[in-house]
């Protein structure tokens, strides 16, 4: 079960990087890749089945995999994908969701009682691998970057950038932020956008000069803005075509370390730390069974031994009682001897 929550830890970790990497941008400008491979679950078929079908499973979210085995069975009318750990199942005849599972088994005729068995997370575990090798592909840069205007007299600054849909991204064209005193009417400060989504954000530079965020779904970005800007001072959104120096992904991915990415409520750091702390109660308990099994070990033999055991200091004493015993017998054999003898002789003469 610890090699499965281990392989929890191989696969929320590459989902959430993979995800994160592929947003980015490499030093050459590319669009990043895979950072890592987590092994493919093997999906195990009983020896006594019968039927044809091969199901197929996919790791549709990889941070609600849990760290069990699942069983699927056919029952002659629809299919049971079951959590072996505490026998939650769904049925169906279709695609079968679970746990951020799916499973396939639409191809091949089934026949009840067919079963198969499979835990993505240990198979995870056992085959994680780097997918990218050479360094110029790691994607440090983001895609977008935000750039203030040199003419700007205001404090601006645009913070924690980041894509929310990669699907809009690289940006067709720059958006450009204005700020005006009557951005949304007549008194109501704010960002004019321009450029992709025409819209304007409230921003009220004597409330909102400590950050605030905005998420433009329609750009698939979304930032946070402080300080105080001026009249007309602009920022743009655009393609980060110089992605040289730029290491605000790089950041984004670091970050991954404080975001729940296991179970929707755990980070990766807390869940290795519970994992080590089931070792070491583990171990510890280990220890103890040993320290009892040893006394209950040391109590049998001393009951053997003052049962069966032999006191050399009590067996010397016995050999020389029985030597001396032996020494007295042979004595008496020989008077007994020498007085038969002597009768002997003496009825002789």
């Amino acid at each position: 079960r610890r090699s499965a929550g281990a392989g929890l830890i191989v696969l929320a970790m590459s989902e959430a990087f993979n995800n994160q990497h592929e947003l980015g941008l490499d030093i050459n400008g590319n669009a990043g890749t895979r950072f890592f491979t987590a092994g493919a679950a093997a999906i195990n078929s009983h020896m006594s089945n019968t039927g044809s079908t091969v199901p197929e499973l996919t790791i549709a979210d990889a941070s609600a995999v849990k760290a069990s085995d699942y069983r699927l069975s056919f029952n002659g009318t629809q299919w049971d994908l079951t959590r072996m750990s505490d026998n939650t199942s769904v049925s169906g005849t279709g695609t079968l969701e679970l746990d951020g599972l799916e499973v396939e088994v639409s191809s091949g005729t089934p026949v009840s009682g067919d079963s198969f068995q499979f835990n993505p997370a240990r198979a995870a575990g056992n085959q994680f691998s780097l997918a990218i090798r050479d360094p110029a592909a790691i994607a440090a840069a983001s895609a977008v970057r935000a750039t203030a205007a040199t003419a700007n007299t205001g404090a601006t600054t645009i913070t924690g950038l980041q894509i929310t849909d990669p699907s809009r991204i690289p940006l067709a064209a720059p958006v450009s932020l204005t700020f005006s005193a009557d951005a949304l009417g007549a008194g109501q400060p704010g960002f004019i956008v321009n450029g992709g989504a025409a819209a304007a954000l409230a921003y009220d530079p004597l409330a909102d000069s400590a950050g605030k965020s905005f998420t433009l779904a329609s750009l698939g970005v979304s930032f946070t803005v402080s300080g105080k800007p001026a009249e007309a001072d602009n920022i743009s959104l655009g393609h980060n075509s110089g992605a040289r120096g730029d290491n605000s992904n790089a950041l984004q991915l670091a970050g991954l370390k404080s975001k729940q990415v296991i179970n929707g409520t755990q980070t990766l750091q807390n869940f290795y730390g519970g994992i080590v702390a089931q070792v070491g109660v583990s171990t510890r308990q280990a220890d103890a069974n040993l320290q009892v099994e040893a006394s209950l070990l040391q109590q049998a033999e001393q009951y053997r031994e003052n049962i069966s055991g032999v006191n050399l200091d009590e067996e010397a004493a016995n050999m020389l009682r029985y030597q001396q015993a032996y020494q007295a017998s042979a004595q008496i054999i020989k008077v007994a001897n020498e007085v038969f003898a002597t009768l002997m002789n003496s009825l002789g003469q």
